[in-house]
């Protein structure tokens, strides 16, 4: 006779053990997320928790009755969760993942934005602020145009990054047992979560507003295409109406993004202040925080001198135009860190017990 304590990843309240094979359950369990970290019993797994003290845990290391080694990253949770399954069967997982189609909207959001601010620096070297007044002027469809599609794509960017979190389910009980078992994942997909607890909703919440003050800041300069305005830094500061329909979204969307940054890159170090540049999703996170860094000084170095006394046109374009550059490496770097999530080195342990009728050292017995 088989009793659920003899299965050690199937003591979670939430779901009742079936059969003697923990597999069977993992695979006819339907799950939602879940904002609660929830582990094995301790006298199952041994767990030590990484994290900052805001949120929930950010990293745990598991070591299982029979000495098996599990670290556990929500990061990279939340980037393999779903797809894992099918690249370690040779299936295509790519155009699967949510984290591959985040990355492609973010180096076209960025790719666009070097376009547009190649335009600008070019539109205002050869005629100044008086770029949009010549006659026959492109300067609003090859400038303005470009950022405001940019924009666009960047909240793409977040809100799918939004929905990846939203699913991620964060029973490590469960997962655990899926993972033993090299089972498919079975999730019920939501388009709505909050979950205040985990820092990786915080960092998507704060990335889809700050973005969408981006596309309502461009948005505004594109629709209002007079002869006067244009670009990013080629904007009067002494209108009211420019203040409230530009100014002020473009200030507080880089503040936005910049803690949208900062809290990514909190939850791939666990602390609040610390670098580890030997690891990739580091250099991934980082790369991103100097990104937004740089958009958020090009549009303060604009509030503290609206009258150009201090900070000249380069001044203020350089920061912005670094952080494109920035962000674009970030992105495509974090291609090459999705991709290496999926290697199978990176999973030794995954699928262990997949021809076992239990997980562990579990045995059935008569």
């Amino acid at each position: 006779m088989v009793s659920k304590k003899d299965l050690p990843l199937l003591q979670h309240a939430g779901y009742t053990a079936t059969s003697p094979t923990a597999s069977s359950v993992s695979s006819s369990y339907s799950r939602v997320a879940s904002e609660e970290l929830i582990v094995p019993a301790a006298e199952n797994v041994n767990s030590v928790y990484y994290g900052v003290d805001a949120f929930s845990p950010t990293l745990v290391d598991f070591y299982t009755v029979d000495q098996k080694r599990i670290v556990w990253s929500s990061r990279a949770h939340r980037k393999m969760m779903t797809t894992l399954y099918r690249a370690w069967h040779g299936k295509h997982w790519k155009l699967q993942s949510l984290s591959f189609w985040s990355s492609v909207c973010a180096i076209v959001a960025f790719s666009f934005f070097v376009a547009g601010i190649i335009g600008e620096a070019m539109e205002h070297n050869v005629w100044g602020y008086k770029a949009a007044r010549e006659p026959g002027s492109t300067v609003h469809p090859s400038v303005d145009l470009p950022l405001l599609v940019a924009a666009v794509f960047f909240l793409a960017s977040h809100a799918i990054s939004y929905f990846e979190v939203i699913n991620c389910c964060h029973n490590l009980e469960l997962w655990l047992d899926e993972y033993f078992h090299g089972s498919d994942p079975v999730l019920e997909r939501q388009y709505l979560g909050f979950f205040p607890s985990r820092i990786d909703f915080w960092t998507t919440v704060m990335g889809m507003l700050g973005s969408l003050l981006y596309v309502f800041a461009r948005a505004y300069i594109w629709v209002r295409a007079d002869t006067e305005n244009f670009g990013v830094i080629d904007v009067k500061r002494d209108d009211l109406s420019l203040i409230v329909g530009y100014w002020l979204p473009f200030f507080t969307g880089s503040f936005l993004l910049l803690l949208s940054a900062y809290l990514a890159h909190v939850e791939v170090v666990h602390q609040w202040f610390s670098c580890r540049l030997t690891t990739l999703e580091t250099w991934v996170t980082g790369l991103n925080m100097m990104a937004m860094l740089g958009f958020f000084l090009s549009s303060t170095l604009q509030f503290m001198d609206p009258f150009a006394v201090l900070f000249s046109f380069q001044a203020c374009l350089v920061p912005f135009a670094s952080g494109c550059l920035l962000g674009l490496s970030s992105s495509v770097l974090s291609l090459v860190e999705l991709e290496n999530i999926h290697k199978r080195h990176k999973h030794p342990e995954y699928g262990l017990y997949q021809s076992q009728g239990g997980y562990g050292s579990f045995k059935p017995q008569v």
